[in-house]
């Protein structure tokens, strides 16, 4: 098997759990062809910030890449053969349509604007104090017990909630929301997904349609302060989002506004504890907290890659691209590249150039959700910090389970010995 193939085909845990070595060695040669991805793979910071600079040039219309969205497209075709309830299902699914992660041109350009405004710096200013309390809500409810999965009792609920709550889903049906969440999630980064994993998948899918279909009809109706009713009223040039594409938004924003939040949240206290100086820094000055979090970005980005396909010959890290040709943008590996960041390897939260780092991707398609992800982030951190006195790895570090993924990154579970304050 070779180096590649044990990441990108087979999803090794022990390449999933630690994928840096093989992008060193796919970053010292120029631009490389992965046969198991049917890419190139971009590794050097450069290469990628060129790729990811030019949308007319490098499309998004494929950003899960050749392989997984053929095998999941066969897959799902052999079920809807199988299962006439799931051929039902398939025939009106319209998740694949591109609208954001996957759209170009003036087509995104719109949509983006509406999708920028509902993300505003005064709706995600105004959304800190909410944060704050459900945060403080969420650790009363492990506080005393000593030992928690970070994972399943705080960094997971606390960006669900929030996203869910602006859309506009009430607390009441959080519980369906996360499986939906899980099951919509899963085949990101995974060339063969599993027949159990298409089913739910393609399930969800439809619940989700259903469900928000009645909640956008319920917004044009009685608009309230939510993004769901700002996605249905917004304007750009004249234009509304249409059903579908309303739709695929909140599709998408169910995705990235969740579970990458809770990765960064988790690879950020799972690196705390196991550097406890770094720990006891950032507890005497809470003022570093936002330095560490792009440090975290930079090194563990929960987001470690997506696909661009050449539109014309091209060149890139001075190899020959021609029109057609697929490429696996690899943030992670960009992030570590000494030729941008001195000391690739290394935390320094005096890094002048932290913010450079592409974990929210760059360009046209840049995370419209980063900011509330530094903000869901820091507040998360601030709280852990002042609620616990002591927060402790209740685990080997190396048999911590990861998404089987070579795009998501993240454990799956973080158990820790806590110790709370005195008081809140």
């Amino acid at each position: 098997m070779s180096t590649c193939a044990r990441l990108f085909n087979e999803l090794d845990p022990a390449a999933v759990r630690c994928p840096y070595p093989i992008y060193d060695e796919l970053r010292e040669a120029e631009p490389v062809y992965v046969p198991e991805l049917e890419a190139y793979a971009i590794t050097r910071f450069a290469d990628a910030q060129q790729v990811l600079g030019d949308e007319r040039l490098f499309s998004s219309h494929m950003v899960k890449g050749p392989v997984p969205m053929r095998e999941l497209g066969e897959g799902l075709r052999a079920l809807a053969a199988e299962d006439p309830e799931l051929a039902a299902m398939l025939s009106s699914n319209i998740m694949m349509d591109p609208v954001l992660l996957a759209a170009n041109g003036d087509d995104h350009k719109r949509r983006r604007a509406i999708v920028n405004k509902a993300f505003s710096t005064r709706r995600i200013k105004a959304m800190e104090d909410g944060i704050a309390s459900l945060a403080h809500r969420l650790v009363d409810a492990f506080a005393a017990r000593g030992v928690v999965d970070l994972v399943t009792a705080f960094a997971r609920p606390l960006p669900l909630t929030i996203i869910a709550r602006a859309i506009g889903v009430p607390d009441d049906n959080l519980d369906v929301f996360t499986r939906w969440s899980a099951d919509l999630f899963a085949p990101l980064g995974v060339n063969r997904p599993s027949r159990p994993m298409m089913q739910a998948f393609l399930r969800s899918q439809q619940e989700f349609i259903a469900y928000f279909s009645e909640r956008i009809e319920e917004r044009r109706e009685a608009p309230r302060d939510d993004l769901l009713s700002d996605l249905v009223r917004a304007e750009e040039d004249g234009q509304r989002l249409t059903r579908t594409e309303t739709l695929i938004i909140c599709f998408e924003l169910l995705a990235a506004g969740n579970e990458t939040t809770t990765n960064l949240i988790t690879a950020t206290m799972q690196m705390l504890t196991l550097e406890p100086a770094l720990m006891a820094r950032v507890r005497a000055e809470p003022g570093l907290l936002p330095a560490l979090i792009e440090e975290v970005l930079r090194l563990e980005g929960p987001i470690q890659s997506f696909y661009r396909t050449a539109t014309a010959d091209t060149t890139v890290g001075g190899v020959r691209i021609a029109a057609g040709t697929h490429l696996l943008v690899l943030f992670g590996a960009a992030n570590r590249d000494a030729r941008q960041f001195p000391a690739p390897d290394e935390l320094d939260l005096a890094r002048p150039n932290a913010r450079a780092h592409l974990a929210f991707g760059r360009g046209a398609h840049g995370c419209p959700g980063s900011q509330l992800a530094r903000t869901e982030a820091r507040i998360a951190l601030e709280t852990l910090l002042a609620r616990f006195s002591s927060i402790e790895l209740a685990a080997d570090a190396a048999s911590l389970p990861y998404v089987p993924s070579y795009i998501a990154r993240g454990v799956l579970h973080l158990p820790l010995r806590v110790t709370a304050t005195s008081s809140r």
